[in-house]
């Protein structure tokens, strides 16, 4: 059961490793200094953590964001990467074989991307997996904060502050969408002045409105809340309860993380699934030894009942009943969790989920949306293939509601998952 606890959250930095409290990006409970990989282990050690399933946080300074502007008509996911790689090194100059790089893949809006370096991400996976530690995720410590705090879907200017270590990390977006990040060192003499200033330099270079409140999480100097009603006006980053706003993390497929993203009460429903396939089995196989005792006890009166003529045995369960079993069964194998997430990964504002009717015969299931346009509708079916958990996304079916005053698109896709 020890596996299944609260996951254990630790940032990495030059300075070392910092084990984090529950909810938090920067309040630490304990720290190990040393290089990353070497401080993640003594840190483990020492505070009695191997085996516990690990999420790591990378400090800000150690990793690269940047925005991405898909190419025209493109919906390859490989299109997308290269015009990240193009992005990457048109703006830091790095050569992209030394870096990780993901990104939040859109072919309709501008996207983000990051980037981190290959060898710190080795040397901190492979001290995980010394330490028998599954990794659920590796983010930037902002991307993380944005998630957790960034702006309600449907809000127009965003805006978050992350303060730590001397380094003010300042985001922007529309809504839930992240779409600029800025870093930038805190002098030790920086005053609300200096806040303001800063803050107002950092919209005009973005082309956005100075924000009069700024929500702000960590830890910022103490000078800075005191400035009266002087803008912009500080206030704690309140959580939020939703999925990821930003899908960036270097992390490794597993199952963990496949898991974990399922959710309990998902993972409940495929216990109680694979409890009553477990159950069924052991009925059959009692039904079984029972008609081979009786054929065993039928076997040994035999010579007694010679002159009797034998009746050939019935079948154990009538064949409609076994039917029945053989489909409860195989409906109970449907892989519904990970249909699920699949789905919920691809989703989008402008897509509307109509039906989702599967077939556990045939490993497939027919999805209906609705979509406002064509580009929108090849975006969706291109984020489904990008799912490692379907085989096949195959496009069957669309047409133009014309009786639909937006003239909206209805389509249908055939999803299949591996045999």
């Amino acid at each position: 059961m020890r596996r299944w606890r609260r996951p254990v959250r630790i940032c990495v930095d030059h300075g070392g490793a910092a084990l984090l409290a529950a909810g938090s990006e920067t309040r630490e409970l304990a720290r190990a200094h040393g290089a990353p990989a070497a401080a993640l282990a003594a840190l483990v050690e020492q505070h009695g953590l191997r085996g516990r399933r690990l999420a790591l946080l990378v400090d800000d300074e150690s990793t690269r964001l940047w925005q991405v502007v898909p190419p025209a008509a493109t919906v390859r996911t490989a299109d997308l990467d290269a015009a990240s790689v193009v992005r990457f090194r048109a703006l830091y100059g790095e050569t992209p074989a030394l870096w990780r790089l993901v990104a939040d893949h859109d072919a309709v809006r501008p996207f983000m991307a990051a980037a981190l370096p290959q060898a710190l991400l080795d040397g901190l996976l492979g001290a995980a997996a010394a330490a028998g530690m599954p990794v659920l995720s590796v983010e930037s410590r902002f991307v993380a904060a944005w998630n957790r705090h960034g702006g309600a879907p449907g809000a127009q200017a965003t805006w978050l502050a992350l303060c730590h270590d001397g380094v003010l990390t300042l985001g922007t977006g529309t809504g839930a969408r992240l779409e600029a990040v800025r870093l930038a060192p805190v002098p030790d003499d920086a005053d609300h002045d200096w806040l303001a200033t800063h803050v107002a330099r950092e919209a005009a270079r973005l082309g956005r409105t100075r924000p009069d409140d700024l929500p702000v999480c960590g830890a910022p100097p103490a000078a800075w809340p005191d400035a009266g009603d002087a803008v912009p006006r500080l206030r704690p980053a309140s959580a939020r309860r939703r999925r990821p706003a930003v899908r960036i993390d270097f992390a490794p497929r597993s199952s963990a993380r496949m898991l974990a993203a399922t959710g309990p009460l998902a993972a409940l429903g495929l216990a109680a699934g694979l409890a009553l396939c477990i159950s069924a089995v052991l009925a059959w196989g009692g039904v079984e030894r029972g008609r081979q005792a009786l054929a065993g006890r039928a076997a040994r009166q035999a010579p007694a009942m010679a002159r009797i003529p034998a009746r050939p045995p019935g079948p154990a369960i009538a064949p409609a009943r076994l039917a029945a079993l053989n489909a409860i069964v195989t409906r109970l194998n449907l892989p519904w969790g990970a249909l699920r997430e699949a789905v919920g990964q691809a989703q989008s504002p402008q897509v509307g989920l109509l039906a989702l009717e599967p077939d556990a015969g045939k490993h497939s299931a027919r999805l209906t949306a609705q979509a406002r346009d064509a580009r929108t509708m090849i975006a969706y079916v291109a984020r489904l293939k990008r799912e490692p958990s379907l085989s096949t996304v195959v496009l069957t079916h669309h047409e133009v509601e014309e009786q639909d005053p937006n003239r909206a698109l209805r389509f249908e896709i055939l999803l299949t998952w591996g045999r």
